[in-house]
C-alpha cells in the first residue's frame, strides 16, 4: 500500500512538471501554493481557504521562497492567534480575504518584513492596535482595505505607512443603514497623526460631506497625492487640504461650492464627473496637467491661459461647441474629444509650438485642422464630419486618424492620401480610397487596388479599411480572397455562414493582429493562420469538436498570441499539450462547451487549475472563464478546475475522494484507469484510516460499488452524519460501522431481508431516518417491530411485505397504533413511513395498504382471508343484471332492425303488385274513390293533418293516407294496392325523415316512376318540406323521379299561419288533383 502511494505520488510529480506545474511541497488541506507570476515559477503565494480550524502554518514553512500569504473564506474563532506571523518572517504580503468574525486587525501581529497588507471584507472591522502603540520595526508600506462597510477610519496606522488605499467592495451598492467612513477619528490636539512615511491616500465611496478641519491639519504631514472617489453625499466644502499636497483626484463627487482655494504646489488636478458647469477661476499656476473630464462645461474664455506650466490639458466628454479660446500655448497634449466643437479657426494652432497630440475625435468637424506648427504631431479627428481634406502639406511625419469620416473620394482625397503615406509617419482611414495609394505609381496598379475596392465593398459589401476587412455579418459561404496589401488590424469574418476555411488561406497576411470567426458553422479550427504577430483569435459559437494535433503545433508558433476564444463549441475534450506554446496568454475561453469529464480530462483540470483558476483568485485583471462540465450527471456544471483533487483518487487507485472536507465519495468509477479497490477504500475511511474522524455534518457515500456484508468487516464506528450505501449487496443491517453522531442512513436497493432488532441500535439514539426501500423484506419479526417505533422514520416501500398469518405480530401493533397515526391531528415521533408499506401476499391483497387491513378481522379470517359472502352474491347478482340489460338492449335493437326490414319489404311487394294491377288496365274509363294518396314521414304528421284538413273541408277533396285509412287486419301489400290503386293522385310529402324511410326506397321509387308514366305524368305531386332539393336526397343510385316532376315548395313553419301565403300554397296543390266533378279520366 504504501509503495503504491509513493508511486502514485511520482506519477502525479511527474505529469506536473510535464505540464509545466512546479510541485509544491507545502500543501496541506487548507493551504496550497501557487506561482505569483505564470512565466516565473518563484516566488511562491501561499493561499490557505475554506475551513474551521486555523491553517497549520508549521507546513507552510518549508517553502523558504514563500513570500506572500492570502487567509480567505475562513470563520475565525476565539482561540486564533495572527500573532503567530511574525513567526514567519519571508512573508512581505498578507491577506485577510473574506473571514468571517474577524473584527480586528492590529498592526503588532506583523512581522519587521511584511510591507503590504491586504484586507477585503464584508463585515465591520477594527483597524490599529491597542492605545495606537505600533512596534517600532513595523515596516509596513502599502495597506490596501476593500470593505463593503467601515463606519470608522483606522484610528492609527504603521509609522512607515507610504500609501493608504480604502474603498468599498467593488459593485456593491451600500444600503441605507449601512456606513462607509462616516467618521473620521480625531488624534491628539485634534489632528488626526499620519505616518510621516505617508504619500499617497486614497478614500473610494465616503459618506462625509467635507474634508474634516482635523484629517490634514497638523504642519508636518508629507501628502502629496490625494485621490476622493464617489463621495455618497457630494462635497460642500473643499477646503483644509494638506499643505504639501502635488496630486489631487476628484472623481465622481458633486461640488456644490466651485471656487477652488488650492495651494500652489499643485501640479495635478483631476476634476472628473463631478458636474462642473464652467472652468474653475483662480487656478494655481504651478499646475502641469488638468484633467476636467466627464462635465458639462459649455465655453472656455481665457480662464487657462495664466497656467504658463501647463503641458497636459484633458476636457473630453463636455458640452464645448467651439474651439476654445487663449489656451497656454505652453500645451504639449491636448483631448478635446467627445464635444460638440463644429468648426477649427485658421489661426486656431499658430501658438502651438509644441503640441505633439491632438485629440479631436467625436466632434462634429466639417474642416481640417490647419498650419499645425509640429511637423511630427498625432492627429485624432475619427467620428467626425469631415468630407474634404486640403491645406495638409505642413504634416511631416505626423500620425493622422480620419477614419469614420464621410470623405468624398475625389482627386483631392487621392492627392492627400499620396502626400501623406509618402511624407507622414502613418495614416488611418477607411471610406473607398482607403488601401495604399501610395504604391500607386502606375494605371495599371491603380485599376488592380480599385479591383479589390469592388470585389470587397461591392460584390461582398464588406467594410475594407487600410489595415483591416470587416466581413461582419454579410451572409458569406465562402471566405474573401486575400488582399495583395496585407491586413495589418483585423480580419473580420465573424456572423457568417462560413463552414470551412482553406488551409492557408491568409498566410501571406503576415502582419495581421486580429482574426474574427466567431458565430459561425466551422468544424474545425483553420489550419495555416498568419502567426508572427497574431494577438486574438476569436473563434466562438461554431460547431468545432476538437482541438487538432496539427491545431498545436501551429499554436506553438503564435508567440504573441494571449487571446483565444473557443467557447460555446462542441469540445469535448482538451490536450493541454495542445497550448504548451502560449505562453504569453492571458484570455483564453473554452466555456459553455459540452466537456465529458471522464478520467482522461484530468491532465485539462490540472492544466487550468494551476494556470488559470489561481490567477482569478489572486485577482489578476484579466477575465477567466473556467469551462464547467456537461457529463456525467454527477459533475453538471461542475468547473473542470475543482476535478483536481478529485480525480487523483477516482481515476488513479479507486480510492475515495473529499468534497468539501467534509464530504468522501467512495463509490465505483466505471471509467476510473486502474481498478477499484475496496481494500484501500476501507483503509481511508477505517478506525486508523485519514477519513476516520471527519466533521459530524460530513456524508459517507458508497453506492453501486457491490459492497457484500465481509467488505463492511473492518470498518467499524465511523462518524458521519450521513451514510449513504445504497445500490450494494448488503443482506444484513451494517449496525457495526454507525458512530454516535449517525443520523441519516440510505440502503436502499440493496439485499437485506430483516430489519435490525431494537437491542443494536440502542447505542446509536440520535438515527432519525433509515431507507430500506427496495430489499428483500418479507416478514418482520417481533423483536424487530420496535424499530418502527424507535426510529422516526424508516421507509420499507418496494419490499415483498407478506399480509399473511406469519405477519401477525406486525398487523397486531399496526392495529394498535393505527388510529393514532390516521389522526393528523396526533403529533407522533415515530411511525413516518408505515403509511407506505402494502402487501405483496397473498394475492387478494396484494398492492393493499398494510394499515388499511390491519383490523379486527385479520384474525378472524387469518390464514386465509375470506371476502364477505353477502358482498360476492351482491355482485355477482349487479354482474348479472347488468347483463340481462345489456343483452336486452341488443336484442331489441336487433329486432328493430328485423321488423323494417320485413316492413320494406312489404312495402316494396306491394308496389310491385300494384304496378303488375296498372299493367292491366289500358284504354279502360277508370273511376277512382280517391283524389290522392298522401306518403309522407311521421315526423310531418302536424303539417299533413292541416293540408288533409283544408283540402277534405274547404275543396271538398277525398284524401287517403295510411294512419287512417288502412285498414287494420289486412297487410301492408294489400293496403298499398288498395289505397294507391284507387287514388288519383300520389303526393309526395319529402322531407329529411321521409328521404330516409321505407317509404323512399330504390324500388318504390322505379314503381312509381312506372306508374306515372302510364298515367301520363299525372301521378305524383311532390311537396318539398323546409326547402330540400329534389336530387341526390333519397337513396339509390340512379337518377330518380323527383328529378324530372316539378315539386311544390311548401310554406316555412314561421309562415304557415299566413292565411294568404297557406292559401295560395292550397291552391297550388289543388290544381294538381284532378276536377272535382271529374274523378273519372281514360288511363
Amino acid at each position: 500500500m504504501a509503495v503504491g502511494k509513493v508511486l502514485l505520488l511520482t506519477l502525479l510529480f511527474c505529469m506536473r512538471e510535464v505540464l509545466g506545474v512546479n510541485y509544491c511541497p507545502g500543501e496541506s488541506t487548507q493551504c496550497r501554493c501557487v506561482k505569483s507570476n505564470p512565466v516565473n515559477p518563484r516566488p511562491y503565494s501561499i493561499i490557505c481557504g475554506s475551513g474551521d480550524r486555523f491553517p497549520n502554518l508549521t507546513e507552510i514553512n518549508i517553502l523558504p521562497n514563500a513570500s506572500k500569504i492570502t487567509f480567505t473564506g475562513f470563520t475565525v474563532g476565539a482561540d486564533w492567534d495572527f500573532s503567530r506571523l511574525r513567526d514567519f518572517p519571508n512573508f512581505v504580503d498578507i491577506g485577510f480575504s473574506h473571514l468571517v468574525n474577524l473584527s480586528r486587525i492590529d498592526w503588532n501581529w506583523f512581522s519587521d518584513r511584511a510591507e503590504h497588507v491586504r484586507i477585503r471584507s464584508d463585515y465591520d472591522v477594527i483597524l490599529g492596535a491597542e492605545g495606537c502603540h505600533i512596534r517600532s520595526d513595523i515596516n509596513i508600506d502599502t495597506v490596501q482595505m476593500i470593505m463593503r462597510t467601515l463606519p470608522q477610519f483606522p484610528t492609527c496606522l504603521p509609522p512607515k505607512t507610504r500609501v493608504i488605499a480604502v474603498t468599498s467592495k467593488y459593485g456593491i451598492t451600500l444600503k441605507d443603514n449601512e456606513h462607509f467612513l462616516a467618521e473620521f477619528p480625531q488624534g491628539e490636539n485634534s489632528c488626526y497623526h499620519w505616518p510621516a512615511t505617508t504619500s499617497t491616500v486614497s478614500l473610494q465611496h465616503f459618506e462625509f460631506d467635507r474634508i474634516p478641519p482635523f484629517m490634514f491639519c497638523a504642519p508636518s504631514y508629507n501628502i502629496t497625492f490625494l485621490r476622493l472617489r464617489y463621495c455618497r453625499n457630494g462635497l460642500h466644502s473643499f477646503r483644509n487640504l494638506p499643505r504639501t499636497l502635488t496630486t489631487l483626484w476628484l472623481h465622481d463627487c458633486a461640488l456644490t461650492n466651485q471656487n477652488l482655494n488650492l495651494s500652489e504646489t499643485l501640479t495635478t488636478l483631476l476634476l472628473v464627473r463631478i458636474g462642473l458647469a464652467r472652468v474653475p477661476t483662480g487656478l494655481p499656476a504651478s499646475l502641469r496637467v488638468v484633467i476636467f473630464g466627464g462635465n458639462n462645461i459649455t465655453t472656455v474664455d481665457g480662464e487657462l491661459e495664466h497656467l504658463v506650466k501647463l503641458w497636459n490639458l484633458d476636457m473630453e466628454k463636455n458640452q464645448l461647441t467651439k474651439w476654445p479660446d487663449r489656451l497656454p500655448s505652453c500645451l504639449v497634449q491636448l483631448n478635446l474629444r467627445y464635444n460638440f466643437i463644429a468648426f477649427l479657426p485658421s489661426e486656431a494652432f499658430v501658438k502651438f509650438k509644441n503640441l505633439t497630440l491632438l485629440t479631436l475625435d467625436h466632434n462634429r468637424l466639417l474642416n481640417y485642422p490647419l498650419n499645425l506648427p509640429v511637423p511630427d504631431a498625432i492627429i485624432l479627428l475619427r467620428y467626425n464630419r469631415i468630407r474634404t481634406i486640403r491645406n495638409y502639406r505642413y504634416c511631416n511625419k505626423c500620425t493622422v486618424d480620419v477614419q469614420d469620416n464621410p470623405l468624398v473620394c475625389n482627386e483631392d482625397l487621392f492627392q492627400f492620401i499620396t502626400w501623406m503615406t509618402q511624407h507622414a509617419h502613418k495614416l488611418y482611414m477607411n471610406g473607398w480610397c482607403r488601401p495604399y495609394l501610395s504604391s500607386v505609381t502606375s494605371s495599371e496598379q491603380r485599376e488592380e487596388i480599385f479591383r479589390f475596392i469592388d470585389y470587397y465593398t461591392v460584390e461582398l459589401g464588406c467594410e475594407y479599411h487600410v489595415e483591416s476587412l470587416i466581413c461582419n455579418n454579410r451572409n458569406l459561404t465562402t471566405a474573401p480572397l486575400p488582399s495583395p496589401f496585407s491586413f495589418q488590424d483585423i480580419l473580420d469574418l465573424g456572423h457568417n455562414h462560413l463552414t470551412e476555411l482553406p488551409d492557408s488561406i491568409y498566410r501571406n497576411q503576415t502582419f495581421l493582429l486580429k482574426i474574427a470567426l466567431d458565430n459561425n458553422q466551422l468544424r474545425e479550427i483553420p489550419y495555416g493562420l498568419p502567426h508572427e504577430f497574431l494577438t486574438t483569435l476569436w473563434l466562438r459559437r461554431n460547431r468545432i469538436t476538437h482541438v487538432t494535433r496539427r491545431n498545436g503545433d501551429e499554436f506553438v508558433r503564435m508567440r504573441k498570441l494571449h487571446t483565444l476564444d473557443l467557447g460555446e463549441n462542441l469540445i469535448k475534450m482538451v490536450d493541454p499539450y495542445d497550448f504548451r506554446g502560449l505562453s504569453n496568454l492571458r484570455l483564453l475561453r473554452v466555456d459553455s462547451n459540452p466537456f465529458d469529464c471522464q478520467c482522461k480530462i484530468f491532465f485539462f483540470a490540472m492544466w487550468i487549475e494551476e494556470n488559470l483558476a489561481e490567477a482569478q483568485l489572486l485577482n489578476y485583471q484579466e477575465t477567466i472563464y473556467l469551462p464547467s462540465c456537461a457529463t456525467p450527471k454527477e459533475y453538471q456544471h461542475r468547473p473542470i478546475s475543482t476535478l483536481v483533487r478529485i480525480f487523483p483518487y477516482v481515476c488513479m487507485d479507486g480510492s475515495c475522494y473529499y468534497e468539501p472536507v467534509t464530504d468522501v465519495h467512495c463509490s465505483y468509477n466505471p471509467n476510473a484507469l486502474s481498478p477499484y479497490n475496496k481494500i484501500a477504500v476501507s483503509g481511508m475511511i477505517g478506525n486508523e484510516g485519514i477519513f476516520a474522524s471527519p466533521s459530524v455534518n460530513g456524508t459517507l457515500t458508497i453506492t453501486n460499488s457491490n459492497w457484500t456484508d465481509s467488505d463492511l468487516v473492518n470498518i467499524t464506528n465511523i462518524q458521519f452524519f450521513n451514510i449513504d450505501l445504497s445500490n450494494n449487496l448488503l443482506t444484513e443491517f451494517p449496525w457495526r460501522i454507525f458512530g454516535e453522531f449517525t443520523e441519516v442512513v440510505d440502503l436502499s436497493s440493496n439485499m437485506i431481508t430483516n430489519l435490525p432488532p431494537t437491542n443494536l441500535l440502542v447505542n446509536f439514539t440520535r438515527i432519525r431516518s433509515i431507507n430500506f426501500t427496495n430489499n428483500l423484506i418479507k416478514i418482520i419479526n417481533p423483536e424487530s417491530i420496535q424499530t418502527l417505533h424507535v426510529v422516526p422514520v424508516v421507509s420499507l416501500r418496494g419490499n415483498p411485505l407478506s399480509c399473511s398469518c406469519e405477519q401477525r405480530p406486525l398487523m397486531t401493533w399496526l392495529e394498535s397504533i393505527r388510529d393514532r397515526l390516521l389522526d393528523n391531528s396526533t403529533e407522533m415521533s415515530y411511525g413516518s413511513g408505515i403509511h407506505d408499506m402494502t402487501c405483496e401476499d397473498p394475492d387478494m391483497l396484494k398492492g393493499k395498504k398494510m394499515l388499511d387491513e390491519a383490523n379486527v378481522e385479520f384474525d378472524q379470517y387469518c390464514p386465509i382471508r375470506v371476502f364477505n359472502q353477502t358482498r360476492l352474491i351482491i355482485k355477482i347478482t349487479t354482474i348479472a343484471l347488468v347483463s340481462i340489460i345489456i343483452l336486452s338492449i341488443f336484442l331489441n335493437c336487433y329486432l328493430a332492425r328485423k321488423r323494417k326490414q320485413r316492413e320494406s319489404q312489404n312495402i316494396i311487394l306491394g308496389f310491385k303488385q300494384l304496378l303488375s294491377k296498372e299493367s292491366e288496365i289500358d284504354d279502360v274509363t277508370v273511376s277512382y274513390k280517391y283524389d290522392a294518396f298522401v306518403s309522407y314521414a311521421n315526423q310531418e304528421e302536424d303539417f299533413v293533418c292541416s293540408l288533409i284538413k283544408e283540402l277534405e273541408e274547404k275543396r271538398q277533396r277525398k284524401m287517403s293516407f295510411h294512419q287512417r285509412d288502412f285498414i287494420a287486419g289486412l297487410s301492408i301489400v294489400d293496403n298499398i294496392v288498395e289505397c294507391i290503386g284507387n287514388s288519383s293522385r300520389v303526393i309526395l310529402i319529402i322531407s329529411d325523415d321521409f328521404i330516409r324511410s321505407s317509404w323512399c326506397q330504390y324500388e318504390v321509387q322505379v314503381a312509381l316512376a312506372t306508374m306515372h308514366k302510364r298515367r301520363r305524368g299525372k301521378l305524383l305531386v311532390p311537396i318539398l318540406v323546409q326547402g330540400k332539393k329534389k336530387e341526390g336526397m333519397v337513396r339509390g343510385n340512379t337518377k330518380t323521379i323527383l328529378s324530372e316532376i316539378a315539386a311544390i315548395t311548401a310554406p316555412a313553419k314561421h309562415v304557415r299561419d299566413d292565411v294568404t301565403i297557406w292559401k295560395n300554397f292550397c291552391d297550388q296543390v289543388d290544381q294538381n288533383l284532378p276536377p272535382t266533378n271529374a274523378n273519372n279520366f281514360v288511363a
